[in-house]
Protein backbone atom coordinates (compact mmCIF):
# COMPACT_ATOMS: atom_id res chain seq x y z
CA UNK A 1 0.00 0.00 0.00
CA UNK A 2 1.23 3.49 -0.80
CA UNK A 3 2.62 5.74 1.90
CA UNK A 4 0.26 8.53 2.93
CA UNK A 5 1.90 11.96 2.91
CA UNK A 6 1.28 14.39 5.76
CA UNK A 7 -1.14 16.50 3.69
CA UNK A 8 -3.07 13.43 2.47
CA UNK A 9 -5.69 11.20 4.02
CA UNK A 10 -6.61 7.59 3.30
CA UNK A 11 -10.26 6.84 2.47
CA UNK A 12 -11.36 3.24 3.03
CA UNK A 13 -14.80 1.73 2.57
CA UNK A 14 -16.28 -1.69 1.92
CA UNK A 15 -18.31 -2.55 -1.19
CA UNK A 16 -19.43 -5.80 -2.79
CA UNK A 17 -16.69 -7.55 -4.71
CA UNK A 18 -18.87 -7.71 -7.84
CA UNK A 19 -19.38 -3.93 -7.77
CA UNK A 20 -15.66 -3.36 -7.26
CA UNK A 21 -14.83 -5.61 -10.22
CA UNK A 22 -17.30 -3.75 -12.45
CA UNK A 23 -15.91 -0.40 -11.25
CA UNK A 24 -12.31 -1.44 -11.95
CA UNK A 25 -13.23 -2.66 -15.44
CA UNK A 26 -15.23 0.46 -16.28
CA UNK A 27 -12.52 2.80 -14.97
CA UNK A 28 -9.93 0.91 -17.03
CA UNK A 29 -12.10 1.26 -20.15
CA UNK A 30 -12.21 5.01 -19.53
CA UNK A 31 -8.45 5.04 -18.87
CA UNK A 32 -8.97 6.24 -15.30
CA UNK A 33 -7.39 4.93 -12.14
CA UNK A 34 -9.72 4.20 -9.25
CA UNK A 35 -7.95 6.92 -7.26
CA UNK A 36 -8.39 9.50 -10.03
CA UNK A 37 -12.09 8.73 -10.36
CA UNK A 38 -12.87 8.85 -6.64
CA UNK A 39 -10.74 11.97 -6.10
CA UNK A 40 -12.48 13.77 -8.98
CA UNK A 41 -15.94 12.75 -7.75
CA UNK A 42 -15.15 13.96 -4.22
CA UNK A 43 -13.69 17.22 -5.53
CA UNK A 44 -16.77 17.79 -7.68
CA UNK A 45 -19.02 17.20 -4.68
CA UNK A 46 -17.23 19.62 -2.36
CA UNK A 47 -16.92 22.19 -5.18
CA UNK A 48 -20.67 21.99 -5.91
CA UNK A 49 -20.15 20.74 -9.47
CA UNK A 50 -23.66 20.92 -10.99
CA UNK A 51 -23.41 17.41 -12.47
CA UNK A 52 -22.44 15.86 -9.14
CA UNK A 53 -25.03 17.88 -7.22
CA UNK A 54 -27.74 16.75 -9.65
CA UNK A 55 -26.68 13.13 -9.07
CA UNK A 56 -26.77 13.60 -5.28
CA UNK A 57 -30.21 15.21 -5.49
CA UNK A 58 -31.50 12.22 -7.48
CA UNK A 59 -29.86 9.87 -4.98
CA UNK A 60 -31.34 11.57 -1.91
CA UNK A 61 -34.56 12.86 -3.42
CA UNK A 62 -33.71 16.27 -1.98
CA UNK A 63 -32.57 19.52 -3.45
CA UNK A 64 -29.90 21.35 -1.48
CA UNK A 65 -32.44 24.02 -0.47
CA UNK A 66 -34.92 21.39 0.79
CA UNK A 67 -32.14 19.61 2.70
CA UNK A 68 -31.23 22.86 4.48
CA UNK A 69 -34.87 23.42 5.45
CA UNK A 70 -35.12 19.90 6.93
CA UNK A 71 -32.07 20.53 9.13
CA UNK A 72 -33.81 23.40 10.89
Amino acid sequence: MATVKEHESRLVFIIKKSLHNKFRARAAEDKLSQKAFIAAALQGYVDDDPNIIEFVQKLTGLSRKNAEKQKR
